[in-house]
């Protein structure tokens, strides 16, 4: 076999590879309409039904049993449920911890106030008590109920507090002697930068490696399937063209599936929460987060992802060729499409930042990058690092994929069925050929 580079026969190659697979309409599924349709679709309908099912679970009836009526304490209640607007409904009974779990699971109940033995007596005394809420967390309505009633007795236990000091006749500034203000300075854009900072590296990583998985084994392992691979190595063109051929086309398909995937996400993130808030009554929520993605980040994201996709395209390419059809390529490639997948979840680690150390580990690297990028805190250095060694490794992901191509006990595989030991047996077999 010849193993002789020429560029023209790889060029040709990679034109007849790449119009071969733009021909295939689930290849144009995946990378052109599944991130212009179905990505914001799914996006915009989802943020749409969760804002909609939280104002269902803030807007049904709250309902409320106390073991036992005590005036003052629940009228407290009426008055902040009503002023709030909420819809309540108060009722008494002494219940066991299984019976108020039966109820909250039939939505009989949302949580119990449970008042401390001689609670009236140590109150009128001005004694300290306890008021003790039961509540279900893994139920919604509960959850929320749960936030409403705290606050409630934490209003009530404010005019016992203004009573007494009222009927001793002492400042207020002895028992309150400050006030805590809260105030945000992060301005909207500010609090979606640092949102879109954990998410879209993510996702946009992983849907990079979703884009070279088809195209990388459709040039492979469905080669063999269709029994062109052989007549393809019968043309006048070295194993080396071919499969720098079969890489570009995999590489500039993963790189358009990034491109549309990155337009798609950004164009979503901008502009299509914002109909949510035309359709619901979402506005308070949209008042304090902006999404924005600025071009110059865009751009950039798009440069730093070329040699990532360079490292996807031929360590996907170097696996799928060891398989003989596509079901058996999909064994093989899962698990690398789960390494390429778990590393960008570190975006959403709080603390973690781009620094000497993470810089010299592939896709971490480049996630943390990208994260810093869009909150504007990087260095340029740790930024120009990344991409040294994300080069660098796709050079290492080259040479082993052409070394893997040149093999032709690589490429004309046995017939019989071969165990998931194979790639063991290929060295071995490839020690033995080489003693022999």
């Amino acid at each position: 076999m010849n193993y002789n580079f020429n560029l023209k026969k790889t060029l040709i190659i990679f034109a007849h590879e790449l119009k071969y697979m733009l021909r295939d309409r689930t290849t144009l599924f995946m990378m052109v309409l599944l991130p212009i349709i179905i990505y914001p679709l799914i996006s915009v309908t989802s943020a749409y039904m969760f804002v909609k099912s939280s104002q269902s679970v803030k807007s049904s009836k709250t309902r409320i049993i106390i073991n036992r009526d005590y005036g003052p304490f629940t009228d407290s209640l009426r008055r902040y449920f009503k002023k709030d607007k909420i819809n309540y409904e108060i009722k008494f009974a002494a219940l066991t911890t299984s019976e108020i779990q039966s109820l909250i699971t039939r939505n009989e109940l949302s949580a119990y106030i449970e008042l401390a033995q001689d609670f009236e007596k140590k109150i009128q005394a001005s004694k300290s008590s306890e008021i003790t809420l039961k509540f279900d967390l893994s139920n919604d309505k509960s959850s929320v109920a749960r936030t409403e009633l705290v606050n409630a007795v934490r209003n009530y236990k404010s005019e016992l507090v203004d009573g007494n000091i009222s009927r001793l006749n002492i400042s207020e500034t002895l028992i309150y002697p400050f006030d805590i203000n809260n105030v945000n300075i992060a301005s909207p854009s500010q609090i979606g930068d640092s949102f879109l900072a954990r998410i879209l590296p993510m996702v946009i990583i992983m849907f990079a490696t979703i884009g070279a998985f088809y195209p990388a084994i459709d040039v492979t392992a469905m080669e063999k399937e269709r029994g062109t691979l052989e007549t393809l190595l019968l043309a006048p063109a070295g194993a080396l063209d071919i499969m720098f051929g079969k890489f570009l086309a995999v590489f500039c398909l993963t790189m358009f599936s990034i491109m549309i995937n990155l337009l798609s996400i950004s164009l979503t993130f901008t502009h299509g929460f914002f109909i949510i808030q035309k359709v619901s009554d979402a506005s308070r929520v949209f008042n304090i987060v902006n999404f924005s993605i600025s071009p110059f980040s865009i751009i950039a994201i798009f440069i730093f992802m070329v040699p990532i996709a360079c490292i996807m395209s031929a360590i996907m390419m170097q696996v799928a060729i060891f398989a003989r059809n596509f079901k058996e390529a999909q064994n093989y490639m899962t698990p690398i499409l789960l390494v390429f997948m778990l590393p960008p979840m570190v975006s959403l680690l709080p603390g973690y930042s781009l620094n000497f150390s993470s810089a010299l580990v592939p896709v971490v690297n480049l996630t943390l990058l990208l994260k810093g990028m869009l909150l504007s805190d990087y260095k340029i250095s740790l930024a120009l690092v990344t991409f040294a060694v994300n080069i660098a490794f796709s050079l290492i992901a080259l040479v082993a994929a052409a070394g893997t191509f040149a093999s032709e006990n690589v490429l004309f595989r046995p017939s019989e069925d071969i165990d998931v030991l194979y790639f063991w047996k290929y060295k071995t077999l490839k020690v033995n050929q080489e003693l022999t």
